[in-house]
Parts: structure tokens; sequence; C-alpha cells
């Protein structure tokens, strides 16, 4: 099933998978689609009269209920889009700059200006800790989806867990090679994989490196058309190419499937187009009892996140569309 139209950024089941949520770049609303009918079946937009801007949290509670939250000026609010009723507003005393919620909607982690992320109870509207020594630079945050802990990474930082109720360090796992651009636990908390250049899973019992997927490389073919597309540009020729003909492009958001036996990857599609700075993504699953690559999806097109159903059967994919995927039958 594919939705387009607009640029999509976050995308999200129903605890039983009939529904799927998604968000617009754009907008600042929420869209929510039944996929047994494959139609639209609701829309939602907030209180203009509150200033909230763009969607920054989108996601079920374990009852089915929707939340939707908003970035303003110097609050968020989250909104219930099933009543259109104001759930929670935190108010700042400084423009936030990104958030991440608990899988259950109950803690969000704020990020501000040169601070470490703070976190706040979602339902008081009540900050409750701050990460000790945490991040303060291009900072990376994830829950685990029990909700007691949170991993962090930043501006050239290793990767650390901090407990949530005490904001302290519990743990700290080896430096990744490359900028971390995504984290994600495992169903069970027990593993953290790192997307970064390649994608490290780590075995949060011990921090040790469990296994490495490495990021896709152009085929020899492709790399030597970007070259000449780039010798070429220096004569007239535009665009330029891009640069990954020298390197593999940095790995994107990660997500285990919910019985934590596969991994899905967003990755540069490294092809001839991305040489030649065309480039688009595609959506890589491996199993991870083997680390073999067993699909690829959404492939050569744009895409910013994806998400499992809770099944396990599907895979959906937000970017220039939104699509749906039975991934283990894909070709």
């Amino acid at each position: 099933e594919r939705i387009g139209g607009r640029s999509y950024e976050r995308v999200t089941f129903s605890p039983d998978s009939r529904f799927l949520a998604t968000s617009r770049v754009w907008g600042y609303e929420s869209i929510v689609l039944d996929l047994v009918s494959r139609t639209e079946c609701s829309r939602f937009k907030p209180d203009k009269r509150l200033k909230a801007g763009m969607v920054v949290g989108l996601f079920y509670t374990s009852d089915g209920r929707l939340l939707s939250a908003h970035f303003g000026k110097n609050s968020v609010t989250v909104w219930d889009t099933s009543t259109s009723n104001l759930v929670s507003r935190l108010v700042l005393s400084e423009a936030p700059r990104m958030g991440v919620f608990s899988p259950d909607g109950r803690w969000l982690a704020m990020i501000a200006k040169n601070k470490p992320p703070t976190i706040w109870e979602v339902a008081t509207a009540h900050k409750t800790a701050e990460l000790a020594n945490g991040p303060t630079a291009d900072v990376v945050l994830a829950f685990s989806h029990d909700g007691r802990w949170l991993a962090a990474t930043g501006l050239n930082q290793g990767v650390g867990v901090w407990d949530i109720a005490s904001g302290q360090r519990i743990s700290e796992l080896p430096p990744p090679r490359g900028e971390v651009r995504h984290l994600a636990f495992a169903p069970d908390d027990s593993r953290l994989a790192v997307s970064a250049n390649d994608v490290s899973v780590f075995c949060l019992t011990n921090s040790e490196l469990q296994q490495t997927v490495p990021a896709p490389s152009m085929s020899a073919g492709a790399k030597v058309a970007g070259v000449l597309w780039m010798l070429a540009s220096t004569f007239g020729a535009q665009p330029s190419g891009s640069s990954e003909v020298f390197s593999t492009a940095p790995s994107g958001p990660v997500e285990f499937s919910p019985a934590g036996t596969h991994l899905a990857i967003i990755n540069s599609a490294a092809n001839l187009d991305t040489a030649l700075a065309h480039g688009a993504e595609q959506v890589r699953v491996f199993d991870l009892s083997r680390t073999q690559l067993v699909s690829t999806v959404a492939y050569n097109t744009h895409v910013r996140s994806i998400a499992f159903s809770p099944d396990g059967k599907l895979i959906a994919t937000a970017g220039d569309a939104v699509n749906v995927w039975d991934w283990a039958n894909a070709r």
C-alpha cells in the first residue's frame, strides 16, 4: 500500500497492527489510515491558539490511544488525537531543540541548546531528572522499551546508558567508528543497535560488541562513473557526484523486529544514481542469527523513518510517501 503526495516524517502502527499513523514534515498534522479498508479514517491538527508546531512524537499507548506531540516556541503539547483533547502541556524556559518519547508515551527526554538532556513526565508536565554528564551537542537519544533507561551520545562521545529515575549513567559502550546517527533498543532491552558508519549491536549485560552489519558499498562501475561525473562537473556539468564513491555512506535509522530476530536499517541505495548525486535510500532487513541480508524494501526512494508492525509481518516507511511492505515476501 502506498500513500503519496507529501513529505512524511514519522510512522507508527496501532497495537493490533490494523491502523497506521503518520505525520507530515510540513502541515503539523497527523493522519491515521485503516490498513484493512485501505482508507484514511482520521486526521488531526492541533489547536492553533497554543501555537503548536511540528510533530515530534507520534505513538500509540497500550490501550490503543494515539498521542501526537508538537513543539511550540517554548512548549511541548501532547494531544489525544481521537478526542482532540490536550493531554499535557510542558512549558519550558527556552525553545526545545529535540524530544524523544518513551514507547508508552510516559516520559519525554528533552534537549535544549548546549544543555544535557532532561527527563519529563508527560502526564504531570514535571521535570524529573537531568542526565549527569550527559551530551550537549549533536545529541542522539533512545528509550528502552520498559522506559527505565535512556541511551545517549553526542559529538565526539561514546554511547552511555542512563537510569531515568536518578539521571545517573549506569554503563558506557565502546566508542563506535564514525558519527552516531541513531540508537535502538532490542524489544527485551538486552541489546542496543548503534547506527554510525556501520551498525553495531552491543550486548548490554557486559557492554561488549555482539555483531556488526556493514554499510553497503557501491560497485566498481558506479564508483568510476561517479568520479568521472565529478571531473566533468569542473567543466560546467552539474550536479557534482557524491562523496560516497570514496567511502561507504553512513547508516541511518534502525529498528528491531518485535521478536528481536531481525534488524531493519535505512541505508544509501549505493548504486549509480547515488554515485551521480541523485542519491536515495533503501531499507535492508537482516536476520541477526546469521547477520544475513534477507530482504530489501523501499529501494531507491527517500525514507526518513521505519516501523515494524507489532505482529512483525509488515514494515512501514515514511519519506516521500508512506509505504507498507510485506518484507518477508519482498523480492
